[in-house]
């Protein structure tokens, strides 16, 4: 994520809304830990959601079958 931060910081004027960069929550069971955590490390250029842990109906992992991390996906602006 510092990463991620980083590239919005430094790309920022190129970029403007172009890019976003999102964050997903897959391991974390409290959505506190995530706020706690973005907001210590001061990654607010980033866009997190919580999907709930591991065991949660709508964990990103299961779902999508994702079996490595990290995990990229590139989306245009035609999806």
């Amino acid at each position: 994520m510092k990463h991620n931060q980083d590239m919005l910081e430094k790309h920022a004027a190129d970029w403007g809304n172009k890019v976003r960069i999102v964050g997903i929550s897959i391991n974390d069971n409290q959505k506190d830990a995530v706020v706690k955590q973005v907001n210590e490390r001061n990654w607010k250029l980033v866009d997190h959601f919580f999907l709930g842990g591991w065991n949660s109906e709508h964990n990103a992992m299961k779902n999508y079958h994702i079996c490595e991390m990290p995990w990229f996906v590139l989306v245009d602006t035609q999806g």
